[in-house]
């Protein structure tokens, strides 16, 4: 395998792209780090090796070339990056699923989307072999067609446990089996123009996606809203009052001379309230 083949394309694409965070200056022997033993090229964020880069729940973008056949993809290769892709469907990212759909939905119809099941057996470094369920054109999605999307690839987690288990116990063989999926993937022919027209079309899903929040960043989110923050409050009105307020009685007709105490709201409804310049001083 000739991996120098890829750092004209790297270079090429580094130089389209020109964002230091997602395609930075590398060196020659540095692309070629980037290389994966299966003939595919990554691109890697700065400071990150590849390995690193393949257990990150991340999308990437790949690039190879084959003698029959030469892809860009942007893909969601393991469990944290189809739970972030995931969470499009959540309210909490639906203002993102609203740009990410009309941006997907704008490309043209050489852009697939496909679904595999992502099956290892005996050792996680061992090679993967990936088997398509699910197979469409990209600007096709819709929700329906999400839905059916992360409804198979809960079930590839399900029958994948069960496996895992069988092989265990009547193989003592370490096996994995977990859903993969292209968003975007195209074939195309080793002209620079082309490469660089689509190189751009995947970077530019690509940054939308990587907005998308995880489970993890959406439950440490949550938590973080649920925090209570000090404050004083009149216990006859609504009248919120900042914790340092100097005063001490609520001015409110009705309440005037009642005495403010100290409460507790959710830092969420804190800051809804400070936007709206209901927290006094």
């Amino acid at each position: 395998m000739d991996k120098t083949k890829y750092v004209k394309w790297y270079k090429i694409a580094r130089d389209t792209i020109n964002d230091e965070s997602l395609t930075p200056f590398r060196a020659d022997d540095e692309i070629l780090d980037c290389v994966s033993e299966e003939d595919w090229l990554m691109f890697i964020p700065p400071d990150i090796t590849r390995e690193r880069a393949e257990s990150l729940p991340e999308p990437n973008i790949y690039f190879y070339i084959r003698d029959d056949i030469n892809r860009i993809g942007l893909t969601f290769n393991n469990v944290g990056s189809m739970d972030k892709i995931r969470n499009i469907l959540l309210d909490y990212s639906s203002e993102l699923k609203e740009i990410l759909v009309e941006k997907l939905l704008k490309l043209d119809d050489r852009w697939k989307l496909s679904l595999n099941r992502k099956i290892k057996i005996k050792h996680f470094r061992n090679i993967p072999n990936f088997t398509r369920i699910f197979y469409i054109n990209t600007n096709k999605i819709d929700n329906e067609k999400i839905n059916k999307l992360f409804d198979l690839s809960t079930q590839i987690r399900k029958d994948g446990k069960i496996r895992r288990e069988e092989e265990r116990v009547k193989n003592d063989m370490w096996y994995s089996e977990v859903p993969s999926m292209d968003l975007m993937h195209i074939d195309i022919g080793l002209d620079e123009q082309e490469y660089k027209k689509r190189i751009i079309e995947a970077f530019d899903i690509l940054k939308i996606c990587l907005e998308v929040k995880s489970d993890t960043q959406i439950r440490k989110i949550q938590r973080e809203e649920k925090k209570p923050v000090e404050v004083m409050k009149c216990p006859n009105c609504d009248n919120i009052f900042d914790y340092n307020t100097n005063r001490t009685v609520c001015g409110k007709i009705g309440c005037a001379g009642t005495e403010l105490k100290k409460s507790k709201i959710p830092k969420v409804e804190y800051e809804r309230l400070l936007k709206q310049d209901k927290i006094k001083s």
